[in-house]
């Protein structure tokens, strides 16, 4: 996976007050450091976006400000839908700072001022890898345990497996919201998360995976 998409699927679950640990463990386990890998490996909007969600500074509270929802709403339908080209910098700011209470709110604002739902908007206004962030942070942010639930399947889809995305995800929201998103996954793919790492998966990573699930 490009360095940009997977940053990207990090920073949808890292909380405010654990944003150096990305760091600190890419440092220590691999011995390099993620602001350099950022630095080096992208550039211009990418890296511009990843720089933001770098700095920590979503607000992570639950409050909803409607009149902020539709500011942010009628900026992003102003800088992608209602002009020429696309002025990314603003989508960027919006998607990595605000709440995720509050980009729902948006969401649904953006939806009524411009009868495009905002996943459709990015699609056809954005492209290549910076397309691929947006996409991810929207749907984590309009459904965390949807979009965890995916990745997973995804990482169990066709030839081999991604062991790498599946450990991630089910240690990292082991004691947030694994029962819920355990649960999405039997709603969303008619098979339990554990059956499907039993078929999946062998050996002591499969042990180790439904240990954690249990």
């Amino acid at each position: 996976i490009p360095i940009p998409v997977s940053v990207s699927f990090i920073y949808c679950f890292i909380k405010l007050c654990l944003v150096s640990i990305p760091c600190m463990l890419l440092s220590t386990v691999h011995d390099r450091d993620l602001e350099e890998d950022i630095e080096a490996d992208t550039s211009g909007d990418v890296r511009r976006l990843l720089t933001l969600l770098l700095e920590g500074n979503r607000d992570e509270s639950y409050e909803v400000d409607e009149a902020l929802a539709e500011q942010d709403a009628v900026s992003l339908f102003e800088a992608g839908e209602d002009c020429f080209g696309t002025d990314e910098s603003t989508f960027s700011f919006i998607l990595a700072t605000r709440n995720y209470l509050q980009l729902q709110v948006t969401f649904k604002a953006y939806e009524a001022i411009s009868g495009t739902e905002i996943l459709d908007a990015i699609d056809k206004e954005i492209s290549g890898t910076l397309k691929d962030c947006y996409t991810a942070l929207v749907r984590c942010a309009k459904n965390p345990q949807l979009y965890f639930a995916r990745k997973l399947n995804a990482a169990m889809k066709g030839a081999g497996t991604d062991e790498d995305t599946l450990i991630r995800t089910i240690v990292c929201r082991s004691e947030i919201d694994l029962e819920t998103i355990k649960d999405m996954y039997l709603e969303k793919y008619d098979v339990s998360l554990k059956d499907a790492i039993s078929s999946e998966c062998g050996g002591d990573f499969k042990r180790l995976l439904l240990a954690i699930l249990h």
